[in-house]
């Protein structure tokens, strides 16, 4: 499947098309989180949304590009999230209000939970996994802006921001799947990321540590 399968078939103007896209989109969050990606159907979404097959094919060509679109719009929800996030706050503190968010949309956003748990293992989804990769890359870098130097290389930032946000999700899913220890699991993900950046944070001078006991 190409990636022009996986994009809207017309980007609406007026705004009864706007609202009937996010009707679209709304309705398939809903449906992906009650029955999960793979046993969702265009018709079935056709359904949720108060559509025939034929009307949601006027907007989407595919349920990959329904997918694409709920995805995108949690990014852009997440970016305006962690704009808010005080860029003078100790790095201790910004790690954790970073990992709140995220835990927060696995356990609150429409479709979150559903999309991201499995859009890594559809292979006409590749490249909106690639896209939020880069996306949680970004965010950890941010971070990591105070306490990078010379000693660490651009490709160690890389493999961090790699490793950190998979690492983390997949913590956060089980807390979704596992509500009783939701918050244990939230705790240990904020415990694992200041561990593994504290490794890099000693490579700058920068002692998070310290930082850490002293709040």
């Amino acid at each position: 499947m190409t990636e022009n399968n996986t994009t809207q078939r017309n980007l609406p103007r007026q705004e009864r098309s706007l609202e009937r896209v996010k009707q679209i989109i709304d309705s398939a969050a809903a449906l992906f989180d009650e029955i999960g990606i793979a046993n969702a159907t265009p018709s079935d979404i056709a359904k949720a949304s108060g559509l025939t097959r034929t009307s949601l094919y006027r907007y989407f060509p595919n349920k990959a590009s329904i997918i694409r679109a709920l995805a995108e719009r949690h990014l852009q929800a997440l970016q305006l999230r962690f704009s808010a996030v005080p860029s003078d706050l100790p790095l201790g503190e910004r790690i954790e209000l970073v990992i709140e968010v995220y835990a927060e949309f696995y356990r609150k956003e429409p479709g979150y939970m559903a999309v991201w748990s499995g859009v890594d293992s559809l292979p006409e989804l590749k490249s909106i996994d690639q896209s939020a990769l880069d996306f949680h890359s970004a965010v950890i870098q941010k971070q990591m802006e105070s306490i990078v130097s010379d000693e660490i290389s651009a490709e160690q930032i890389k493999m961090i921001s790699v490793i950190l946000p998979r690492t983390v999700g997949s913590i956060l899913r089980l807390a979704v799947q596992e509500p009783e220890s939701a918050d244990k699991y939230v705790r240990e993900a904020k415990v694992l990321a200041t561990v593994y950046l504290t490794h890099y944070a000693h490579l700058s001078g920068y002692d998070l540590k310290s930082q850490l006991n002293a709040e």
